[in-house]
Formats: structure tokens, C-alpha cells, sequence
């Protein structure tokens, strides 16, 4: 349903996480509606397991993002290999980037892709 880049706020200098839904599904009103609900269920959770939601809105071209706080570490697809587990249940999910690993809390880690302004 999306992909995350990592990004550097270059107001503040800090390295955040963004989620931007594809663009396909941009124009699904159920599947942004859906997209902000995560927004705001995430942000309304304060929990070392979930992670830290600093902004959303849309870009200039209507594409819904999630700013997020940046984890590093382990993608769940490796994390899952190193424990014997298999990632036999068909493509990746919600958020997650056939290119790279999938955001996850869990997995801790974003890979670098492009700077926000």
C-alpha cells in the first residue's frame, strides 16, 4: 500500500521516516481513509513498540505520507530468515518495498532513499 523513504527534515536537521501511499491507491478514497486512520491510531499510542508519528497530510500532487520516526536495524524479512521463519505467504503487505525491507517498529530499520524539504 506504500513505501518508505528515509528523509532528512532540513528545518531541524533530524532523519525522520516517510510512508507515501502508492499512487495507484492514492486514488482510492477507502484505501487513504484507511492510510490516515493509521496515522492517527499510531499517533494516539505512546509505546516504546510503536512508532513515533511526527506529521501526515498530502503532497501537492494529493498523495497521502506519514512522517515518522527513523528506527534502525533489522527488516522483518531477515529477521524472520535468521530465526528459521520463511516468507512463503505471498507478496509483500501493507507498506512494504519489493526494492528494500519493509518498514516495521519491529524491524527497526528504513533504508535511505531521498531528502524532504
Amino acid at each position: 500500500m506504500g513505501t518508505v523513504y528515509e528523509a532528512l527534515n532540513t528545518s531541524i536537521g533530524k532523519r525522520v521516516a516517510m510512508k507515501f501511499v502508492d499512487a495507484e491507491m492514492a486514488r482510492n478514497v477507502d484505501a487513504v481513509a484507511r492510510f490516515q486512520r493509521e496515522a492517527q491510531a499510531a499517533s494516539a499510542v505512546e509505546s516504546a513498540h510503536i512508532v513515533e508519528i511526527f506529521d501526515s497530510g498530502f503532497t501537492d500532487d494529493g498523495v497521502p505520507y506519514i512522517v515518522m520516526e527513523l528506527l534502525r536495524g533489522e527488516d522483518l524479512a531477515t529477521a524472520s530468515s535468521a530465526a528459521g521463519g520463511s516468507r512463503s505467504r505471498g507478496p509483500p503487505r501493507d507498506g512494504a518495498n519489493s526494492e528494500g525491507p519493509a518498514p516495521s517498529p519491529r524491524g527497526r530499520h528504513h533504508p535511505p532513499r531521498s531528502q524532504a524539504r
